[in-house]
């Protein structure tokens, strides 16, 4: 039986895959593997940038709504990043540009879009501003934003083919505010990237 087109579909790639020095093909083997989406909107985590971050917060104790919108203008480094590698994607860089996609109710193909663009605190989703908050949220964020069909998040942690999205939270595979960020949406899937 044939599977059915996805129209939209949101894809969160964990930050810290950018290491593996075979992500590109890693990327295209996944994305070979999937049932076809019109659309696939990409948005990179903050990875070892982050993480830095967080190291600084532990020992200072640093103000946490402050911490937290650092560590979003952060994710757009990751962003560059996964733009160089993948060129012929189309880029959202701005409010602006990202408005203008959604008033047109169409993204291209493979549409890589910047945390910055559509989280920010005037537009935040009532999501807690501070740790419990990660990437995770942010693109269950984009995907109600966007009323995508499937959320996908993308780990380079192993995950039990079995285990349900709340306990995947309970373990802090996924983050503590995601329950409340993906609510209503249609599919959730947790995965490893594979090499």
């Amino acid at each position: 039986m044939k599977q059915a087109v996805v129209h939209r579909r949101v894809i969160k790639l964990g930050g810290s895959l950018l290491a593996a020095p075979d992500l590109v093909s890693r990327i295209q083997s996944w994305l070979n593997r999937q049932p076809k989406a019109n659309e696939n909107l990409w948005i990179i985590g903050g990875g070892e940038i982050v993480e830095g971050l967080r190291v600084y917060d532990q020992i200072h104790l640093l103000d946490p709504v402050a911490m937290h919108w650092r560590c979003v203008r952060q994710m757009r480094s990751t962003f560059e990043i996964l733009a160089e590698l993948f060129p012929a994607w189309t880029q959202i860089t701005s409010e602006a540009e990202f408005s203008a996609a959604c008033s047109r109710g169409r993204f291209a193909p493979q549409t890589l879009i910047a945390a910055d663009t559509f989280f920010t605190p005037a537009n935040d989703g009532h999501l807690p501003a501070d740790w419990t908050t990660t990437s995770d949220s942010i693109a269950a964020f984009l995907a109600q934003q966007t009323d995508a069909e499937e959320l996908v998040l993308l780990k380079s942690c192993e995950i039990s083919a079995q285990a349900t999205i709340a306990e995947l939270v309970a373990n802090g595979t996924i983050d503590q505010a995601f329950l409340f960020a993906s609510k209503g949406l249609p599919l959730v899937r947790a995965e490893a990237l594979e090499g």
